[in-house]
């Protein structure tokens, strides 16, 4: 059993959890923070070094990854609210309740998440087989692009420093655009990404641009040039709302992608429209070779 972290106002429900975590002796960080919409700036971690369960190759570098991007982002006033890796980082955490997850108490309880382990075209992968899925269910160990609706409680955001998971557009990872889409958009990686030291300090890197000024594309743009050897491509899916009303009235585009964090530039966007008269929302991509050799 993990007792998760979750953000509460009533002070006695708040220690129940604490001593029965602390007797657990799983790890526990808990902010006092309102219950999640007056709080715009909540982010999660979870990362993977450990792949042993499963057979793959471990990643020793996922943890300083993960939580370089949640210190930073917590020494620039956001609040953290959960940082779990190897055997207390869930699969279910991110999947819906429809196939048995918990990602309403997770995942979609806050508003910026970050995940560092491994990846591919279809999923993002664990070292636990902590399934949320009903008996049948046959994506033990990863959270597949059909497991997943996000966006219909407060997250924003998901950055995945995982190989190829945003390699093929269009994307696969459409239904986890909550819809009507209120899920702003995914980071992550066309191709593979090295576990290697060096590339380690893209959670990091991208939380001290994103909090400096940069657009989240941009700042995940750069941060992973900086980061990444020559022949990874990172890539970006965002909403892009076309709004195309009758003349005089101009037409226009607004790719998500464009946007800042709260308190930085001119902040979020507010979410997408739903579809009507006027409005087409898509899914957009783009993806980049990165930088050093």
């Amino acid at each position: 059993m993990r007792v998760g972290n979750t953000l509460l106002c009533v002070s006695l429900i708040l220690l129940i959890i604490t001593v029965q975590a602390l007797a657990l002796n799983s790890p526990l960080t808990v902010y006092a923070a309102g219950n999640d919409d007056d709080n715009d700036k909540e982010v999660g971690v979870e990362w993977v070094c450990d792949y042993s369960e499963p057979g793959w190759n471990n990643l020793p570098w996922s943890d300083d990854d993960a939580e370089g991007f949640y210190n930073k982002m917590v020494s620039e006033g956001f609040t953290g609210v959960f940082d779990y890796g190897d055997r207390y980082a869930w699969e279910s955490d991110f999947e819906k309740a429809s196939v048995g997850g918990n990602d309403d108490y997770y995942v979609d309880n806050v508003d910026f998440v970050y995940f560092s382990g491994h990846g591919n075209p279809s999923a993002f992968l664990f070292g636990r087989n902590k399934d949320g899925e009903y008996p049948g269910g046959d994506y033990h160990y990863q959270v597949h692009y059909t497991e997943a609706d996000w966006g219909d409680k407060d997250l924003e955001w998901i950055f995945l420093h995982a190989c190829k998971v945003l390699q093929e557009y269009p994307t696969e990872w459409a239904p986890a655009f909550h819809s009507p889409k209120t899920l702003h958009g995914m980071t992550g990686f066309h191709t593979e990404s090295p576990g290697t030291e060096q590339s380690s300090h893209l959670g990091e890197w991208f939380a001290e641009l994103a909090t400096g000024g940069w657009s989240i594309k941009n700042a995940w743009g750069n941060a992973t040039v900086d980061t990444q050897p020559s022949w990874v491509y990172a890539a970006v899916y965002a909403v892009k709302v076309w709004y195309h009303p009758p003349p005089p009235q101009p037409e226009f585009e607004r790719y998500y992608w464009n946007e800042h964090l709260p308190g930085v530039g001119d902040g979020m966007y507010s979410d997408p429209p739903n579809p009507q008269w006027g409005v087409t929302i898509t899914i957009g991509y783009d993806k980049w070779p990165c930088g050093w050799p």
